[in-house]
């Protein structure tokens, strides 16, 4: 699976994407994380941000690619 990072800005609610290297009509995944500068930041704030993500992103990535 190819992969490509990219930052943009999200304005009245849409994010749109230019100059990316995939083809018209191919179905994507998508994450969206805001942009936080972690390094100012202490141990218990970035916990606090990164626990409302459910389960492991790994993992779900394993089974999708297994069930292909």
């Amino acid at each position: 699976m190819s992969q490509f990072v990219t930052e943009a800005r999200i304005a009245g609610g849409r994010l749109e994407l230019f100059n990316i290297p995939f083809s018209d009509a191919t179905e994507v995944k998508v994450f969206v994380i805001p942009k936080a500068d972690l390094s100012r930041m202490s141990f218990f704030e970035v916990r606090k941000l990164t626990s409302s993500i459910k389960g492991n992103l790994a993992d779900s990535i394993s089974r999708e690619r297994i069930g292909r």
